[in-house]
């Protein structure tokens, strides 16, 4: 059945020729007078809108009319159905219909009030109109919680009650925006201790019909252990982000950034994170800073190195015929190194704490037998250095000398003895990071009495 959208925002369907048909002949002289609630729902569901307006207009000056009748001839007035438009009217009768037990009249005035129909727009009367009746109406305890939760430096007025009582109230008596809201603080862990289980519970009882919710319950799925539910995750993304969703295009980019091994697939994650931009997350701000740094950065062995990963750096190494030699687990990896640099006697990698371990420092070492033949390498790598990023710095020592290539810093160090010769490249921010951790480790050691 087709459904249009009044401005009370009730969905009106269109009723088949037969509900019509049977509609206009129960409408008669005989049952006219005496208008029932039923009856006169049917009729504007049938889109009957004068009909219907000529049985509620029986009762408009009645002392004891239905409330909900009264309610019915507002929402006339408020629509325009069957009758010229007339908030005021649809005012004066919504009160009437709340002053005689009403609690849905309440609803709609709180309505009235939030968008300024045919009133002053108040925020302050439309919460206490749903104040009112947020015990009896899912739409009014919603409106009252949703409006607590997004302003939580507000004074609470007495009634209001517990946001999350409110919207727990909504989301079991089946309002889909507070199964939306009640499901997204437990994703969260706003408000509510974090809960993969409720989360699903209620983002799923709001179903997938619409693109925030499609985003949500693909946050969601995307993180589950199971392959099967991540794979759902990442289409119900992909679908929010097809909808222009920028939240959606934000944990899509992280979720390739992590996932790429190669520039091609950099540069979809990239996509990503520039779609995402909208949404101002600081996070993918940082992701797209990294993987642009990364995208322009210095080559070392065949990779970008600047904003690379442990694991991009082995799967590299691998595919070379290279593996590491010895280490520290997430703490550093050694390599023999002459087949990747020739001239090169070994390779250390050093990795910035954390889950990512991206690339702090790497150090070529090259050996040779005697001083001088030690300083004649120092120079041809100078000199090679010089050629790839520029006039170089060096040390009053003439044993040192420093590039600067992006947040990169080069240097080549010349030491007798031994006879050794290191180009060290340090990438920030992970090598300050790495020795803020080094630093640390010392200060704990030295507290320890090691």
């Amino acid at each position: 059945m087709k459904l249009t959208t009044g401005r009370l925002g009730r969905p009106i369907p269109a009723a088949p020729p037969a509900t019509l048909a049977l509609l206009l002949a129960l409408w008669s002289p005989a049952w006219a007078a005496a208008p029932d609630y039923d009856t006169v729902m049917a009729l504007n569901e049938g889109r009957l809108y004068a009909e219907a307006f000529r049985a509620l207009a029986q009762i408009e000056s009645a002392a004891n009319a239905d409330p909900r009748l009264l309610r019915l001839l507002g929402d006339a007035y408020a629509e325009g159905h069957g009758v010229t438009e007339n908030p005021a009217t649809a005012l004066a009768l919504y009160q009437r219909a709340v002053s005689a037990g009403d609690a849905v009249a309440a609803v709609r005035l709180g309505a009235m009030y939030e968008r300024g129909a045919g009133v002053p727009q108040s925020p302050r009367q439309a919460f206490d109109w749903y104040v009112k009746v947020a015990d009896r109406e899912a739409e009014a305890a919603f409106k009252v919680a949703s409006g607590m939760l997004a302003n939580p430096d507000a004074p609470v007025p007495a009634g209001a009650g517990d946001p999350i009582e409110r919207l727990r109230f909504a989301a079991e008596q089946g309002h889909r925006g507070a199964q939306r809201l009640l499901g997204g603080l437990y994703m969260e862990g706003v408000k509510v201790g974090k809960d993969a289980a409720l989360a699903a519970k209620w983002l799923e009882a709001a179903g997938e019909d619409t693109t925030e919710s499609r985003r949500e319950l693909g946050i969601l799925y995307s993180r589950s252990d199971t392959p099967e539910t991540r794979t759902k995750g990442m289409q119900l993304l992909q679908r929010a982000y097809d909808e222009g969703d920028a939240i959606a295009a934000a944990y899509l980019g992280l979720y390739a950034e992590r996932a790429a091994l190669t520039i091609e697939q950099k540069t979809i994650a990239l996509e990503y994170y520039v779609a995402s931009e909208q949404a101002a997350i600081p996070w993918a701000a940082e992701g797209r800073k990294r993987l642009e740094t990364n995208l322009a950065s210095l080559d070392l062995v065949g990779l970008k190195m600047q904003g690379a990963r442990r694991i991009e750096l082995i799967r590299h190494l691998q595919s070379r015929g290279a593996s590491p030699a010895a280490g520290v687990p997430r703490v550093y990896d050694a390599f023999e190194s002459s087949a990747l640099v020739p001239g090169s006697e070994s390779m250390t990698v050093m990795y910035a704490p954390g889950a990512e371990q991206y690339i702090a420092e790497v150090a070529l070492r090259f050996a040779s037998p005697s001083a001088a033949e030690s300083s004649a390498t120092y120079t041809q790598l100078r000199t090679r250095l010089d050629t790839s990023y520029g006039l170089h710095q060096e040390d009053a020592s003439r044993r040192a000398a420093r590039w600067r290539v992006g947040q990169a810093e080069v240097m080549l160090k010349f030491a007798l003895p031994p006879q050794k010769v290191m180009v060290v490249y340090r990438f920030q921010p992970y090598a300050d990071q790495l020795a803020r951790a080094i630093e640390q480790s010392r200060s704990s050691a030295a507290g320890d009495g090691r």
